[in-house]
């Protein structure tokens, strides 16, 4: 069945609000402590794909993004940015196109990189998909900011 309406904004005013209300209900899920989520074996090997590992890991386990079992998904992505990497490099040295057609190579990097655009939408770290994902602001404990407590004051 479809939906009626479009599809609720996760940052609007109305939905923390509605988020607060069940966290302070207790119906709400728990923020648990993010785990660290271990580095799986088949990335160690390559340096590129360790170092976005690195960087990025600590950040999407924090915002419960990556979980352990999305460790080899995200390992996925972080080999593919590798490939990317080294693919960059080659296109660089052997050009876009050979004779009249485009270097193989060339269409082996343009994949890749559209792979790692789709992998990394699911992971929330492309500027549009990181907007659909809700962001805790803090009120959740049921206080609101100054803003908000003058506007509803100004309202009645």
């Amino acid at each position: 069945m479809g939906r009626r309406g479009r599809l609720p904004d996760p940052n609007s005013a109305r939905t923390r609000e509605a988020i607060a209300r069940a966290k302070s209900l207790g119906i709400a899920k728990p923020n648990t402590p993010a785990a660290k989520v271990p580095m799986p074996s088949t990335i160690k090997g390559r340096a590129a794909a360790v170092r976005f590992w690195k960087t990025h890991a600590d950040g999407l386990a924090q915002s419960n993004r990556l979980r352990p079992e999305l460790a080899d998904s995200f390992a996925m992505l972080c080999s593919i940015y590798a490939d990317t990497q080294d693919l960059e490099q080659l296109v660089a040295e052997q050009g876009w196109t050979v004779a009249t057609t485009i270097n193989p190579t060339a269409r082996l990097l343009l994949n890749a990189r559209r792979d790692f655009v789709a992998l990394a939408k699911e992971f929330g770290l492309t500027a549009a998909s990181s907007q659909r994902i809700p962001v805790d602001t803090g009120a959740s404990d049921g206080q609101e900011n100054a803003d908000e407590a003058a506007l509803r004051a100004f309202t009645g």
